[in-house]
């Protein structure tokens, strides 16, 4: 076998102990995206002159590149458990499969 028990179990114990874990990241990141879309809101408020100007000196500040950077970090917890979960499912899916063929393999020997 490819897969082992140990890995198996491995994979069920992640998905079990991160889900409050990527709840909070999913959460997060909901916070994060609003936050980014009111930092811009205040921001092009606060400044006179076209919209594109406005929008520009919004999208320069400080203030917005922080809610930025905070909204890409969150993006990124959000798929590195997304990743996680996937490749802990696949390791369950070939151990599965690999289970169900030597079955197989039993009763016809």
């Amino acid at each position: 076998m490819l897969v082992t028990d140990q890995m198996v179990q491995a994979a069920f114990d992640f998905m079990v102990e991160q889900i409050e874990t990527a709840a909070s990241a999913a959460a997060e990141k909901t916070r994060a995206d609003g936050a980014l879309k009111a930092q811009r809101a205040r921001l092009f408020l606060e400044h006179n002159g076209t919209v594109a100007e406005r929008e520009a000196r919004a999208d320069c500040h400080p203030l917005m590149l922080e809610a930025v950077e905070r909204k890409a970090k969150a993006d990124h917890l959000v798929t590195w458990h997304q990743k996680k979960e996937k490749h802990a499912i696949a390791v369950i899916d070939a151990w599965r499969t690999e289970s169900a063929n030597y079955r197989g393999r039993e009763r016809i020997g």
